[in-house]
């Protein structure tokens, strides 16, 4: 049985200042890319695993931390670790071949994520345990559809890079209202993403190669900088100031994979893989990455966890932002690893809380 961990008010120590809040674009070749929202350069973060194929759009739910991806290339959504950015299949549309499934967002007022194909501009609801796509309506507006929802306002936006212009979702039936051209020089909108931080709409056009913020009421785009050149086609806004990130340093077969929002009050879950004898989640505050055995031991484990699963909520307590927690697994008596003792250790995530 899993014990809660209370010690992690107790031992959590505070870490330097975090970096700002990020937004990622996503390339057709599978690369991600951080990007300068004052400027619009871009900085590679990683490449999406090749088992997603073409890639045409993400969303994230900060709720549970899940960032969704969909693949043009086989017509299906995936989950990605955000750590290394290695994707999960959770299910084809099962709409066939003719789906281009190329917009996808997340709404939290309903806990519904969202997609739209160019093949019939139509916008579907998509079940998050299969894959499969469900028509909700057709909007009538030839391209390539983007969407982006704005949780302040309760309002699902839509780019077309057929008509160069804004628009609102009826998320009942897919009925389009046209709030105005976005101008600028703006010739195929692609990536679309809404930050909560700063109330801004944000869209990158894989033609001009430039990153363009919208006016949400009128539509009309204002040129930021150039992406250079690239072929953007996603775009997702991360919030807040936390951090998932990874040593990769482990050693035998036995992976980690962390989820959830790294902000005060949400839950965040731990999952070992490819454990076949007695499996442990450790916590800790201090990093240590100390060679042992051919393996790494990422931190001082202040706390282990038995079994391949652990989660927790961090307090909802101001004070914790900025703090680090590390997370690494080990399968004790498991091979592959050290000898002796017969032991493997996963990769360590560090959760930086934002």
């Amino acid at each position: 049985m899993q014990r809660p961990l209370r010690w992690l008010p107790v031992f959590l120590a505070l870490s330097g200042p975090l970096a700002a809040q990020r937004m990622f674009a996503l390339d057709s070749s599978r690369a991600v890319y951080e990007i300068d929202l004052t400027t619009a350069s871009r900085t590679q973060v990683g490449t999406i695993s090749s088992n997603a194929g073409v890639t045409g759009g993400f969303t994230y739910d900060a709720n549970t931390g899940r960032l969704w991806l969909t693949s043009t290339g086989n017509d299906s959504v995936y989950l990605v670790d955000i750590t290394n950015w290695s994707a999960t299949l959770v299910g084809n549309y099962g709409l066939g071949t003719t789906v281009v499934m190329h917009g996808i967002e997340w709404d939290s007022s309903t806990n519904t994520l969202y997609a739209m194909s160019q093949h019939n501009g139509g916008l579907y609801t998509v079940d998050q345990t299969s894959g499969s796509a469900t028509l909700l309506g057709t909007t009538g507006v030839a391209g390539f559809g983007n969407l982006a929802y704005d949780p302040l306002f309760n309002v699902l936006y839509m780019t077309s890079s057929g008509t160069d212009s804004l628009y609102t979702l009826d998320r009942a039936t897919g009925v389009p209202t046209l709030i105005g051209p976005m101008g600028a020089g703006t010739t195929n909108s692609n990536g679309f993403a809404y930050n909560i931080d700063n109330q801004t709409l944000y869209m990158a056009d894989n033609l001009t190669d430039n990153l363009y913020s919208l006016d949400a009421t009128t539509g009309a785009a204002t040129v930021i900088g150039s992406t250079a050149s690239t072929n953007l086609l996603g775009l997702v806004y991360v919030p807040g100031a936390g951090r998932l990130s990874r040593a990769v340093h482990g050693c035998g077969p036995t992976t980690i994979k962390v989820t959830g929002h790294p902000a005060i009050g949400a839950t965040i879950e731990t999952t070992l893989g490819a454990t076949t004898a007695l499996p442990f989640i450790g916590y800790g505050v201090t990093n240590l990455g100390l060679p042992f055995c051919g393996c790494t031991i990422g931190h001082e484990w202040t706390v282990a966890v038995a079994g391949p699963t652990s989660s927790f909520t961090l307090p909802a307590n101001p004070v914790l932002v900025g703090v680090q927690l590390f997370i690494q697994g080990t399968d004790f008596l498991g091979a592959g690893g050290c000898g002796d003792p017969l032991l493997t250790l996963t990769d360590t995530i560090t959760v930086t809380i934002g």
